[in-house]
């Protein structure tokens, strides 16, 4: 994991540099509504859809195509099992199983903007960072929590509609791959976002 954070550190002052080169003024930040998809292990664990989702974005453009910035989020997965039984031991707990997953992305971003001056824009994305997970499983009056920060990277494509000047329509998918840490798995997730992107004069 060192490497991982080494990484991202060096992809941070990376961004930064370029970001300091920028010569155009029109930096654009973006509040979006996520519904998020579990994958794999995540997926074997919670299999519910979650609607509770929200992101924000920070873009400063190097050019009319490429821009960086970073991403904020917080998505939250839960899943009511019902009735189970825990043994551990000689020990055994039956009870009603309640399942949560909160997960805060923060991620450096790349966009690549393929039709810039046009009122639809389609672009591609890739973010690099970590995701905070935080998991419990509640059990009768027991709680079980664990918390891994994962290395992440998060692949995007979306479009822009622009509705006037300053603000434009944004509709995205993304897939938010986290690797598995310590103890805690994988907690991948695909989502669907869409949300207001404001320009900054």
């Amino acid at each position: 994991m060192k490497a991982h954070y080494f990484l991202v550190a060096l992809t941070l002052a990376l961004v930064c540099n370029t970001a300091a080169q920028a010569q155009l003024s029109q930096k654009t930040y973006s509040w979006e509504y996520s519904v998020g998809f579990p994958m794999g292990d995540f997926g074997d664990f919670i299999d519910a859809t979650s609607f509770r989702g929200v992101a924000f974005s920070y873009q400063n453009p190097v050019n009319d195509h490429v821009s960086f910035g970073f991403e904020i989020g917080w998505n939250v997965f839960y899943q009511d099992m019902g009735e189970v039984s825990y043994t551990e031991g000689s020990a055994t707990i039956t009870g009603d199983q309640f399942r949560y997953v909160n997960s805060y992305p923060l991620l450096l971003q790349g966009q690549y903007h393929f039709k810039p001056e046009e009122d639809f824009d389609f672009y591609a994305g890739l973010g690099i960072g970590v995701i905070d997970h935080v998991q419990a499983v509640d059990l009768g009056l027991y709680r079980i929590i664990d918390e891994g920060w994962q290395f992440a990277l998060r692949p995007e494509a979306g479009i822009l509609f622009r509705v006037n000047p300053g603000t434009s329509f944004r509709f995205a998918a993304k897939y938010y791959g986290s690797f598995a840490d310590g103890d805690l798995p994988s907690r991948s997730f695909l989502t669907l976002n869409a949300g207001l992107v404001f320009m900054q004069f």
